[in-house]
Formats: structure tokens, C-alpha cells, sequence
């Protein structure tokens, strides 16, 4: 089995992780009308919390607006970032579970196997679209994509530095010795 089950940090993070896929799933299945309602009502509420933190000097002419398709595509990338977070930390915890430690943060096979998983669920989330009549995009695709790719990536390489920097340090340490 993949997953450990008994271990509670790796059942609370594969639950995240489903939700987070399912949450995916869920906003595009809404209808045209209901998404853009939806995105409408978020970017109303960033515009009164950027209304309310103004200084009291700025004038009615300086209104915050948010770019609203703008808005969309951004929380195509954020919600695929999310999930890009969750799978390398999955993965992170069962290779450490399954003894599969290596100087590297992940094997480059579950590397290539989360990135596999996200460009996946990509490419479903935007065919659900097709049969929500809302339609789909490629640019949502590779949006969706660089988003879980972008994390993913940025965080293999955070840990990659971190290792090699605490391997310097410590080949420094027992020089000094």
C-alpha cells in the first residue's frame, strides 16, 4: 500500500489532498453563470477590504478595482499551487515511510509521477467544464498546470538547497574538528 493509513500526518495530508481535488472538481462544474457570480462576489470582497484599509485622506476618484478575468485565472493557479503543495509533501512522506531516502528532496520518478498527476488532473478539471456548459480552455489547461508545476518545482528546489547547504555545513563542521 502507497499510503500509510496509521500514520496521521499522511492520512491528514492525503485527505487535503483529495478535498483539494474535489473542491477542483466542484468549481468547474458549476455553470457559466453561477462561476462568474461566484468570482464576482470574491473580487467585490477584496475591493471593500482594499476600500477599508485606504487611508482616510484618498480621495473617491483612487476606487480599487480588481481585474475580475484576471482574478479567475489567478485562482486557477492558486488552487493548483495548493494541491502541487500537498502531493510533494505526500510523496516526501512516503518515501521517508517506505525508507526511500536520497540526498535529493524527491526520487526523480515520484518527481515525474506528481507532475504526471497534476498535469492529469488539469486536464480532467477543464473536461469537466466541457459537460458543465461553461466550456473549456486550453489556456485554463496550461494555467492550471503551471500553477501545480511552478509549486511543485520551487519547493524541490528549496529543499534541494537546503540539503546541499546543510551538507556544506557539515563538511565544514568535521574539517574544523
Amino acid at each position: 500500500m502507497i499510503i500509510n493509513f496509521k500514520d496521521k500526518s499522511q492520512l491528514i495530508l492525503f485527505i487535503t489532498a483529495v478535498l483539494t481535488v474535489f473542491l477542483i472538481f466542484f468549481q468547474s462544474s458549476l455553470n457559466s453563470e453561477d462561476s462568474h457570480k461566484e468570482s464576482s462576489a470574491v473580487g467585490d470582497a477584496i475591493e471593500d477590504i482594499v476600500e477599508n484599509i485606504k487611508p482616510p485622506s484618498a480621495s473617491a476618484e483612487d476606487q480599487f478595482k480588481i481585474n475580475k478575468p484576471f482574478l479567475r485565472k489567478l485562482a486557477h493557479f492558486v488552487e493548483h499551487g495548493i494541491l502541487g503543495l500537498e502531493i510533494f509533501f505526500l510523496a516526501r512522506m512516503i518515501e521517508k515511510n517506505k525508507g526511500l531516502t536520497s540526498r535529493l528532496p524527491l526520487r526523480p520518478l515520484s518527481l515525474l509521477l506528481s507532475l504526471y498527476f497534476g498535469m492529469s488532473i488539469a486536464l480532467f478539471d477543464e473536461t469537466v467544464q466541457i459537460f458543465s456548459a461553461r466550456g473549456h480552455s486550453v489556456k485554463d489547461i496550461w494555467i492550471d498546470i503551471f500553477g501545480y508545476s511552478t509549486v511543485t518545482v520551487l519547493l524541490f528546489a528549496i529543499f534541494l538547497l537546503t540539503s546541499v547547504l546543510k551538507s556544506k555545513a557539515s563538511v565544514s563542521n568535521t574539517q574544523e574538528s
